[in-house]
């Protein structure tokens, strides 16, 4: 059965903790096969008109047989 980890960053000094959290993810979880993933990512600006980015990360997964 195909299972989904979803990972989501907020603002561009995340990425590299986000990166992190998906290796560290990735590392505790050798038993899996990544069977497809999506990247979404949206640009916009805050109230102080500060540009962001948010980043989502979805990844499909399955036990390895």
């Amino acid at each position: 059965m195909e299972k989904i980890k979803i990972f989501i960053s907020g603002t561009n000094d995340e990425f590299t903790e986000l990166e992190n959290r998906i290796n560290t993810w990735f590392s505790k979880n050798e038993g899996i096969t990544i069977t497809a993933r999506q990247v979404k990512t949206v640009s916009t600006v805050n109230f102080k008109g500060e540009p962001i980015v948010n980043c989502t990360i979805v990844i499909f997964y399955q036990p390895k047989a």
